[in-house]
């Protein structure tokens, strides 16, 4: 595929979302597979935090998986015996549960609602709403 070609492709699936209705999302993804959000209307700071979580998820949800074990104390469930020194001090030394809610109220609402809609998704929230379409866009050269 030619890239003027990839180009009009890109330029007629950006028509169809603009065309799309007022909530729905739609992804699309480039040659070199960064998702790009198309998305207007009401709530679209809020379906465009859900969204961007989603194409994260889709492209690293077992970084964020670890990621989200490190700060835990439990990687060692994931990755071994070898990782149970470091979620012992996380556990120790890490804000508890109780302590990140009270540092998540100190935030300003809308803040917090950003954050709370952006959170880590998980392999069986990998499933896209009916309002939201994800299309791949094949690179250049077929590969």
């Amino acid at each position: 595929m030619t890239r003027a070609a990839l180009a009009c492709g890109l330029a007629v699936l950006a028509a169809s979302a603009a065309l799309a209705a007022p909530e729905s999302v739609t992804i699309l993804r480039d040659a070199y597979g960064v998702p790009h959000l198309f998305l207007g209307g009401p709530g679209a700071a809020r379906r465009s935090a859900y969204a961007n979580g989603y194409a994260q998820a889709e492209d690293r949800l077992f970084q964020m998986d670890l990621l989200r074990r490190a700060a835990t104390g439990r990687l060692a469930e994931r990755v071994g015996p070898d990782f149970l020194l470091m979620d012992q001090v996380v556990r120790r030394d890490a804000p508890t549960v109780e302590e990140r809610a009270r540092m998540f109220r100190r935030l300003r609402v809308r803040e917090r609602q950003a954050l709370y809609r952006a959170q880590p998704f998980t392999e069986r929230d990998l499933q896209p709403p009916a309002t939201m379409e994800t299309i791949p866009v094949a690179p250049a050269g077929g590969r």
